[in-house]
């Protein structure tokens, strides 16, 4: 069972999210990825889409708080850094809250499992700059595989290349600043690094990183 850690996780996070939130590749934002021939996709190790997992975290967060809602799935590696879990098991990360409340409930699920989860307050100074919106699934059209798609379509097969050790992952996010949820694509070898990707997740067309200014 994955340890609370209430204090300083969000902090941690929203930190390390605000210092990795300027990059993208591909052509301008607002364009519409370009889809190339279908190709096999890298292994990103999960053995599952955020959506064909996201089931599995939902029933348990409804266990949690019947009116519980997601307002990201976030980044893996981060996540498993900031409560001092092994990364050799990648896996999906949702965070769900409650109308009206700060709380962040995270779920981890791997290999078709939940394999934790924990409560978090989250500690920011002074008012944030944006707010979650909560994200309806069924809503959205672009799956995890489809943004790593698109990503290898525009500048992934190149960064691939000349980074062979990549370690793939991933961002869902929908700010009140932005129309619609944006996946965002990492090397989480470099924890601080800015996405490399980030598309809309509905309307399939690069936009810059929601964290961006």
């Amino acid at each position: 069972m994955i340890r609370t850690r209430p204090l300083w996780l969000s902090l941690v996070m929203v930190l390390a999210l605000a210092a990795a939130g300027c990059g993208q590749t591909g052509p301008g934002t607002g364009t519409p990825a370009a889809a190339g021939t279908p190709n096999a996709l890298p292994d990103d190790g999960r053995g599952a889409t955020a959506f064909a997992a996201y089931p599995l975290a939902l029933a348990k967060a409804l266990q949690w708080a019947p009116d519980a809602q997601l307002t990201q799935i976030t980044i893996t590696r981060l996540m498993e850094q900031n409560l001092g879990l092994p990364n050799d098991l990648p896996g999906w990360f949702y965070m769900f809250q409650v109308p009206g409340s700060p709380v962040e409930y995270y779920i981890k699920t791997v290999n078709g499992a939940v394999s934790g989860s924990t409560e978090a307050q989250p500690i920011i100074v002074g008012e944030a700059p944006y707010k979650y919106v909560a994200m309806d699934v069924s809503a959205l059209k672009l799956d995890s595989d489809d943004a790593l798609r698109l990503f290898m379509d525009n500048g992934g097969q190149a960064y691939l290349a000349a980074n062979p050790d990549m370690l793939i992952d991933y961002r869902l996010i929908h700010l009140d600043t932005t129309p619609n949820p944006v996946w965002s694509i990492f090397d989480a070898t470099e924890l601080t690094a800015a996405p490399l990707f980030n598309v809309d997740a509905v309307t399939g067309g690069i936009v810059k990183d929601p964290y961006a200014p």
